[in-house]
């Protein structure tokens, strides 16, 4: 008896079966190459020396991000959450680039304000409206930039007070830092605060500690020193040097078979990363170093 071979499919739809189709991608790491950079100042009568010393040593961050070869621009936006411009980031233009003329005295000129009351010191909620207020058709729009990473800096001698403004003020920053790293490429804060637990003295007079802001920047991972250092240049340089970040997400341009994914990273095979599925990437637990060559083999499924 003669017999004839069919392709067999278990539904019944008389599609042709599954084909497996490997697929390779190269990844060379390099940093990512944007930042926005968020100054968050406390306007109150006690900051006006440190307003000085800010606008004497930013320039150390400005040389800083230009070395290492980042697309950065910069905004600034006062705590005062009680007058009618909170949220909104000062100066004309309110954003300064790599390429803004004169861009050390320009922010120097953003720091002449006149001061606010002592209540007013709302850092984290003034951070969270700012970022909201930069999204498509806001008054801060162009500040962010969806292929950039995010570095907001917190500048105060005193402590955060937006408990009128958000019940937990802490956990509504990270949630919008979050918001920001899902549609960015990262987020993080830093704190130029008074010391915690104690505080702080120095010439230009004393600090109280920055309970909130040293919270929110541990939890991002970013910079945390003290607003009582005599010179803020070594900060900021700090500060540069923590913008250069090195990607952990690769997207992969086609839907592999989940358990059919190999990543080797310099001819070796790698450990320590998952597969994201929507939109599929290999996800590193920590980044890969700088220069090094990421090999993604995997199997897709086509009809």
């Amino acid at each position: 008896m003669a017999c004839q071979e069919f392709g067999f499919n278990g539904l019944g739809t008389g599609d042709p079966p599954d084909r497996r189709v490997v697929v390779e991608e190269r990844f060379v790491q390099a940093p990512l190459e944007g930042v926005d950079v968020l100054f968050v100042i406390d306007e109150t009568p006690s900051m006006e020396q440190e307003f000085d010393a800010l606008a004497d040593s930013v320039g150390a961050l400005m040389a800083g991000l230009d070395s290492s070869g980042l697309n950065w621009q910069l905004g600034v936006v006062g705590a005062d959450m009680i007058g009618e411009d909170r949220g909104l980031l000062w100066g004309v233009p309110w954003v300064i680039t790599a390429d803004t003329p004169e861009r050390e005295e320009l922010f120097a000129e953003m720091l002449v304000t006149p001061p606010v009351p002592t209540q007013s010191e709302a850092g984290l909620a003034a951070a969270i409206l700012a970022l909201e207020l930069a999204t498509d058709g806001g008054a801060n729009e162009g500040f962010r930039r969806p292929d950039a990473g995010l570095q907001v800096v917190f500048v105060s001698d005193g402590d955060d007070s937006s408990a009128t403004l958000h019940d937990d003020p802490v956990a509504a920053f990270l949630e919008r830092i979050a918001l920001e790293e899902a549609s960015g490429s990262w987020a993080r804060a830093s704190a130029l605060v008074g010391d915690v637990p104690s505080g702080c003295a120095s010439p230009r007079g004393t600090a109280q500690p920055g309970t909130a802001y040293v919270e929110v920047a541990e939890a991002t991972g970013g910079v945390v020193a003290s607003i009582c250092h005599a010179d803020f240049a070594a900060v900021l340089e700090a500060l540069s040097a923590d913008s250069v970040v090195l990607p952990v997400r690769f997207e992969l341009a086609e839907v592999p078979v989940s358990d059919e994914v190999q990543v080797s990273v310099d001819g070796v095979q790698a450990t320590g990363w998952e597969l994201a599925v929507d939109p599929p990437a290999v996800v590193f637990d920590t980044p890969p170093d700088a220069g090094v060559s990421i090999l993604v083999s995997y199997t897709v499924a086509t009809q």
